[in-house]
């Protein structure tokens, strides 16, 4: 049985205590949905389709009256519009290289995600505003929000990074308790269904917690603009969407136990977001499954909210398969051991109440074609200086041309990026997604950490270099050798909001005889205002012994040949605080967060941790009251120790007395200790034995209210 790797003595494992940009509201429209945070409750069907271009007029009268009538600079980027007939919207998503998982494409947190960024494009391209609930005038009146009752996403071939889907959405009612939402998901490139998916939500009231009949009022606010003639994701007869689940009978066939919530788990309600359960429920799918089968199809329904505090249990049952597919079409039933169907429940460890009831299918995936493309995981080593800019456009045309691929790709084409003319740096635009965001309504320190990763990936492809997840070179794969990271340090001055589009700027360099570095200035692409920067540092690593390698003339030849002659640093300054110590953390720690467990989500293609998962188990152990009261500025990591699968993390946190000059090094008033600026120590280590795995220092300032 699978099982939670938690130390008998955390349950829980709480934060121990050892010693001493919201936009204003505007006038809402009928049927509002609210700007979306990282799992706040997603966007429901109350943004049905207008029923044609009036529709979309009456939304456009309400921008104007709103004195918002000329579209975001989002809106005009962004890859989606209404249909002509006003009752669906499109939009099209390139897959980035950290949406992928260990199978080397998306996972189905990714597809979930998408899905609800996609309902949130339609709200907004209706001219709805945006809080989080999609609420009526008359649900805010009442108190009443949405909430997800049923989720049933079927995925027929998962895209890989690099590959572009295309999501068509729309809502409509779904009897007298609530509405649906469905969606159809298409490559782009030959107009393939790839996946379907539908979902049913209720209204509740907001204080009791009580779910609530809609309303007369309420429906007619809603329901206006729904389809007269019910549109199906699923119209088939008996379809998986329709299936009830069984109640989980104990005992479970398989468990992991005591899985706890992490803060990049909340919504900006402090409740666990709907995509996270996903992850929950995979927990406890067999290894010999994960290993042999992918995720055909899932069906969750939600049944009560989990906070912070909580533990949780994910056990599954085997269930046994039918003769129909999911999608309720006949097929001839597959051998045993080609499909297996599960039943799931993830409940409440301390008192075993049911919080969602899931199936799943699984299939085993036809054998791959020859020549089948290696793609980027989900935090697979990420792209280090090994992408060096080109000396000019000539030679990454030339590089690509020698491939056999000198057309563009279709994400190519469409990406809101490329290199600059003297071929020596990268910009690419990122619009930033609602999942994306956090407590605070803006984005998170991890959601700027994979933006960091995609821009360098996409860098390297665009001067022509193949991408293995290694950003290898010829030398280094016959030597077997990789890059790793040795240090990161991310300065955000600014936070973007969903909707915000942020431009990156990188490039990379040598670093002396041991490797290399990357650097990145990013900005607010509205105005042009620098709102961060970041460098990392790499160093070459043997693939089988683990041990670091000097880099050899071979590899520095091929590697830093495109490199600029003359440093060009993100942070310039003497002394900054990307190049400053970090001390070892003494026993003991003032703060701590024990018995942290990888989750399956947050391994890359070899199976060790990502490197975007460290930065928030380090967040773990600092104190709530600096979570609430001051948000993160500065974040350096030095790696030193790989994590898998079955290890177990102590995060520790120690105060850091503060200095006289800001942390990119200019000379600056020194805040007021308690009031603007707080600083912080912080090391990761293994449960069993206390090695270190990275040591860390984070600098927060206060919020402003």
């Amino acid at each position: 049985m699978l099982r939670c790797h938690t130390p008998p003595q955390c349950g829980r494992a709480p934060l121990r205590h050892h010693g001493t940009r919201e936009l204003p509201p505007a006038a809402a429209a009928p049927g509002v949905v609210v700007r979306c945070a990282r799992g706040a409750p997603q966007v429901s069907g109350i943004e049905a389709a207008s029923p044609g271009h009036a529709a979309a007029a009456t939304a456009a009268a309400a921008k104007a009256e709103r004195g918002d009538a000329r579209p975001s600079l989002a809106e005009r980027l962004r890859l989606g519009s209404l249909l002509e007939d006003g009752l669906s919207y499109k939009e099209s998503f390139i897959v980035r290289c950290y949406e992928v998982g260990i199978n080397k494409t998306a996972t189905v947190e990714t597809i979930a995600n998408l899905l609800q960024e996609v309902g949130c494009s339609h709200a907004q391209s209706l001219g709805f505003s945006t809080d989080g609930f999609a609420t009526t005038t008359s649900m805010r009146k009442l108190g009443l929000i949405w909430v997800t009752n049923r989720m049933h996403i079927e995925i027929y071939k998962y895209p890989a990074w690099g590959d572009v889907v295309e999501i068509e959405t729309w809502c409509q009612a779904d009897g007298r308790i609530g509405t649906r939402r469905d969606w159809i998901l298409k490559d782009l490139a030959n107009g393939e269904v790839i996946g379907r998916a539908t979902s049913k939500w209720v209204t509740m009231n907001q204080n009791t917690r009580r779910l609530q009949r809609v309303s007369d009022d309420v429906r007619d606010e809603v329901f206006i603009h729904c389809p007269k003639t019910p549109r199906l994701a699923f119209p088939e007869e008996n379809n998986g969407s329709l299936k009830k689940i069984p109640n989980l009978s104990d005992p479970a066939q398989y468990s992991r136990l005591g899985l706890v919530p992490r803060r990049a788990d909340l919504d900006m309600n402090q409740h666990v977001n709907n995509v996270t359960y996903i992850g929950w429920v995979l927990e406890s799918i067999p290894q010999d499954i994960i290993d042999t089968h992918e995720l055909q199809t899932i069906t969750l329904d939600y049944r009560r909210e989990c906070q912070y505090d909580d533990i949780v249990d994910s056990l599954t049952n085997i269930e046994e398969r039918e003769e129909k597919s999911m999608n309720g079409s006949a097929s001839a039933a597959p051998h045993k051991e080609e499909r297996q169907q599960f039943l799931h429940c993830l409940r409440f460890a301390a008192n075993g109440d049911e919080i969602n009831r899931g199936r799943t299918v699984r299939e085993s995936p036809q054998a791959a074609a020859p020549g089948v493309v290696v793609r980027c995981a989900r935090g697979a080593p990420q792209v280090p200086g090994i992408e060096a800019a080109s000396p000019g456009h000539a030679a990454a045309t030339a590089a690509k041309a020698e491939g056999g691929d000198a057309r563009p790709s279709l994400a190519e084409r469409l990406r809101l990026g490329s290199l600059l003319e003297d071929g020596l740096s990268y910009k690419e635009s990122f619009i930033m997604r609602c999942y994306e965001v956090g407590i605070n309504k803006t984005a998170t320190i991890e959601t700027i950490a994979n933006l960091l990763q995609e821009v360098g990936c996409n860098h390297a492809q665009s001067v022509g270099f193949s991408t293995d997840g290694f950003a290898t070179t010829t030398t280094m794969r016959k030597l077997g050798l990789i890059w790793v990271t040795n240090r990161m340090h991310i300065e955000i001055y600014k936070y973007p909001a969903w909707g915000d589009v942020v431009e990156i700027e990188t490039w990379c360099q040598e670093d002396g005889r041991i490797g290399t570095r990357r650097d990145w200035i990013l900005k607010d692409l509205a105005n042009g205002e620098v709102i961060g920067r970041a460098t990392s540092k790499w160093v070459m690593m043997n693939q089988n012994t683990r041990r670091l390698q000097r880099v050899s003339d071979d590899v520095r030849d091929e590697v830093f040949i495109h490199c600029p002659k003359t440093p060009r640093l993100a942070f310039p300054e003497e002394n900054n605080g990307s190049l400053k110590k970090i001390p070892n953390l003494s026993d003991p720690a003032q703060y701590s967060r024990l018995g942290l467990v990888p989750r399956r989500a947050d391994l890359d293609m070899n199976q060790h941790v990502n490197n975007v998962t460290y930065i928030g188990w380090v967040l773990e152990s600092i104190p709530q009251d600096i979570i609430d009261t001051h948000e993160l500025q500065t974040i350096t990591l030095d790696y030193r120790r790989e994590c898998q699968h079955d290890d177990i993390v102590d995060s520790l946190t120690y105060i850091e007395e503060g200095e006289e000059k800001s942390m990119n090094g200019s000379a600056s008033a020194a805040p007021h200790k308690e009031e603007q600026q707080q600083q912080f120590l912080h090391c990761l280590r293994f449960a069993a034995n206390g090695d270190e795995i990275n040591r860390g220092r984070t600098v927060w300032r206060k919020l402003a209210r």
